[in-house]
């Protein structure tokens, strides 16, 4: 596996190949001796391929040729070429240019590297600042005293006092009051969590209820959080070891212009018979020469270059352009429910009415009970009341009761709006007609004067195209899984909406990431489409990860596809314009070995010595046809 190198290193050997580019080129103008050019290329050749000779030693030792390889042999049979032509002046072909090709070629590839190391390497900023994920002191409970100390302090068995608002520093166990705790960050799950003395909470879940005393059930390096942190610091490690976009047609090529360069060699020692070894070998490594690097990299980079703007149209931001082909290629796509497949916001689904009501009443007495609420239920049921024009009453006062539901009064009626099981505790007999036990996560129960009214059902709703993308990917051959924090029940739900055979529910990050983990030691290719937090580690195991941005989501500047739309059909777009891309970069390879080619009889047929200008317009001209072709991508 080729060695990564800081990108700043990749920099420094870009600017120094630019010094060389200048220096060989004011040697053309003031007529300096091939010697003194030969030497020049010497000394640029081994500081601005340092770094790519290096690796290309390790892809040749592997049997690889990828990018290193390649550039690293085109210029070595440049040097080779130079020492024939110009210190043993033999009678072959005097091509001057060629000498501007070794620092201009080392100076773009070293360019290009440290971007590409660069944009893998940024998340490190991220994977630093995770840390602020676990509070850096808590409130200690020693009989009637409350002191303040470092999170680090605190061992297990320990009392601490959780205030409202406040994250939980610690894993612990609820022993006096109750709560609802935001575990989103941990599980992805967008209803608040209901938390009675013996539950327990999660380290980096919020306290929104109502302050609790818990027993710390673990230190700060044990909680169920620090070890997801501490994995995450690990699994980043994959990305600097992936693939590079540069590497995707390298093998071709150099293979190709090898073979056709030995061709060229028997052809005229052995066929034609006009050539001797040494001019032989001199058409040989001609043949390398103008295997044409700067313009394989153009033939890659212009394309992707339009596919990345016309990406940027769509709402689409491609950091890591070397998972391109892992994503389409993927046999198994994996996507999160919460705020991935659906918006994270909940909808009215169903209204259920006891005998004797009718699903208006309800619905008014449901909106009534929510007046003033914030909750993900409050504006489901404001906008079911909106489009149906419903106006709930004016109420006389509110009780609330965190972890169970609401009590409110208007001029004429009391109405209970909560849990099963706290209505029931009121005395209230629950009956309904349908079997709603598998919705027990997203029901919302009612009853006025004493007397069930019947519940709401809420579903999360479902982002804008998910079946045609799900149908689209399912045609080309992708199997999918939907993976969620959330109860097995509540998301069947959701995958048969969205036409997704596959789920798996209460799931938490590592579970996540095991699953896919799993699926990669069978030889399989993964794709990961998560939102948030909880989803991390499950990005950074798969091949290629897609998130979709959310204010939440502070990774998505490093994850490799980020998606700043709620339409999940950016999704279909990724696919059928990475396809796009690669036919474009297929006719520019197809053009550039033509182009090789071309220049190659060129260059031989003529009798003439090629100055160094007429070669650089040789190579503007086919950097041109590249731009042409490659710009289309911009507009279509």
């Amino acid at each position: 596996m080729p060695k990564v190198f800081a990108s700043s290193s990749y920099n420094l050997r870009g600017w120094l190949c630019i010094l060389g580019l200048i220096i060989i080129l004011i040697g053309y103008l003031f007529d300096f001796s091939g010697a003194t050019l030969l030497i020049l290329s010497f000394v640029f050749f081994f500081i601005g391929g340092d770094l790519f000779l290096r690796n290309a030693y390790r892809e040749f030792a592997t049997s690889h040729f990828g990018f290193n390889f390649f550039i690293s042999l085109n210029t070595f049979a440049l040097l080779i070429f130079a020492i024939i032509n110009n210190i043993l002046e033999n009678n072959g072909y005097k091509i001057s240019g060629l000498f501007l090709l070794i620092p201009l070629t080392f100076c773009l590839a070293n360019f290009l590297k440290a971007r590409e190391v660069g944009s893998i390497t940024c998340s490190f900023n991220f994977i630093k600042s995770l840390d602020n994920f676990i509070s850096k002191s808590a409130i200690l409970v020693e009989g009637e005293k409350q002191t303040k100390v470092f999170t680090s302090e605190i061992k297990a068995g320990q009392k601490i006092l959780i205030n409202v608002a406040q994250r939980v520093p610690l894993d612990c166990i609820v022993l006096e009051g109750t709560t609802l705790a935001d575990e989103h960050l941990l599980t992805g799950n967008i209803t608040l969590a209901a938390k009675e003395p013996g539950d327990l909470l999660l380290a980096g879940s919020i306290n929104k209820g109502s302050p609790v005393i818990a027993e710390v059930k673990s230190s700060i390096r044990n909680s169920k959080l620090a070890r997801v942190l501490n994995a995450l610091k690990i699994s980043e490690q994959k990305k600097i070891t992936s693939k590079s976009f540069l590497d995707l047609y390298s093998s071709f090529i150099t293979i190709f212009f090898i073979i056709f360069a030995f061709i060229n060699a028997f052809l005229s020692l052995y066929v034609f018979k006009d050539k001797n070894f040494l001019e032989a070998f001199n058409i040989f490594l001609l043949t390398l020469a103008l295997s044409g690097p700067v313009i394989y990299m153009a033939c890659l980079l212009l394309p992707l270059r339009y596919m990345r703007k016309g990406a940027l149209k769509n709402k689409i931001v491609i950091n890591n352009p070397n998972s391109l082909q892992m994503i389409t290629d993927s046999n198994i796509i994996y996507i999160d429910k919460t705020g991935t497949l659906t918006t994270g916001n909940l909808e009215v689904d169903q209204i259920l009415p006891a005998k004797g009501y009718t699903e208006e009443e309800v619905a008014l007495a449901a909106a009534t009970s929510q007046q003033g609420s914030t909750t993900i239920f409050a504006k489901a049921l404001k906008e079911y009341c909106r489009t149906h024009n419903i106006v709930p009453e004016q109420i006389v006062s509110t009780e609330l009761h965190p972890s169970y539901g609401t009590v409110v009064r208007t001029e004429k009626d009391v109405i209970f709006a909560g849990r099963k099981a706290w209505l029931e505790g009121k005395g209230i007999k629950v009956v309904l007609a349908s079997n709603t036990q598998e919705l027990r996560k997203t029901i919302f129960y009612l009853s006025k004067n004493n007397k069930f009214m019947g519940c709401v059902c809420f579903t999360d709703k479902l982002r804008a195209n998910v079946k045609s993308v799900v149908s689209y990917l399912q045609e080309n051959g992708k199997e999918l899984c939907l993976l969620s924090g959330d109860n097995t029940p509540a998301l069947q739900i959701v995958a048969n909406r969205a036409g997704i055979k596959n789920y798996i529910g209460d799931m938490y990050p590592r579970d996540k990431a095991a699953r896919i983990a799993a699926t990669n030691n069978l030889g399989k290719k993964t794709t990961m489409i998560g939102d948030s937090f909880n989803d991390i580690l499950a990005l950074l195991e798969a091949s290629g990860a897609i998130a979709f941005s959310r204010e939440d989501s502070p990774f998505i500047s490093w994850v490799d596809i980020a998606l700043e739309t709620r339409d999940f059909g950016a999704v279909k777009k990724i696919f059928e314009m990475y396809n796009k891309m690669r036919r474009i970069i297929k006719q520019n390879i197809l053009l550039a070995i033509l182009i090789g080619v071309g220049l190659f009889f060129f260059l031989t047929a003529s009798g003439q010595i090629i100055s160094w200008y007429q070669f650089v317009i040789c190579v503007l001209i086919a950097l041109f046809i590249i731009f042409i072709n490659s710009v289309r991508l911009k507009y279509e």
